[in-house]
């Protein structure tokens, strides 16, 4: 494992737990192609204990690491106020420190990273970059998104969908390289 102290060039982006359930649940291999063609892909160690059957045999092959915050940058999650889970604040310093785009569906942690201006993506929007660039069609990023919901429709409601669709709607036309 990583340590996350400096930053690199690319800094890319670090998955919530969140979002490694929604793709474990329904695609894994939209994460690999994630690492491929939008940058460094990653998670926090303490956030990847979060995510039940995922081992990191599994996280490897996926071009995704696990990095391994250092004592200052959990001393300073634990500092921060409680508004969010340990692991959502350590997920935010490290986003921080390593100048990384945090990827969640979870809120309270969209919030604390956008109050100190940490990017941030919602897991679908993923899929989104990926047919922006041509390396994910736009029918399986819909077939992917709909599994989601399927898997968990309490978290994914007609409208994250419709939002989603919306997002690839809003993309230039792609035309044939004929």
């Amino acid at each position: 494992m990583d340590s996350v102290a400096d930053g690199s060039s690319d800094p890319g982006l670090l998955l919530d737990a969140n979002v490694l359930i929604d793709y474990e649940g329904a695609e894994l291999d939209i994460l690999h192609l994630v690492a491929k063609h939008l940058g460094s892909t990653a998670v926090a160690a303490g956030v990847f204990a979060e995510v039940g059957p995922l081992e990191p045999k599994h996280l490897a092959p996926l071009g995704i690491e696990i990095l391994d915050p250092t004592p200052d940058q959990d001393r300073r999650a634990r500092s921060l106020p409680s508004g969010t889970s340990f692991n959502d604040r350590l997920s935010f310093i490290v986003c921080q420190d390593g100048g990384r785009t945090c990827v969640t569906n979870d809120l309270g942690l969209q919030k604390l990273c956008q109050r100190h201006g940490v990017p941030t993506k919602f897991g679908l929007e993923l899929m989104v970059d990926l047919v922006a660039v041509r390396a994910l069609e736009r029918i399986r990023a819909q077939e992917v998104a709909r599994k989601i919901q399927s898997v968990s429709p309490d978290f994914y409601p007609d409208r994250i969908l419709d939002r989603f669709e919306a997002m690839l709607d809003a993309l230039p036309p792609q035309r044939d390289d004929a």
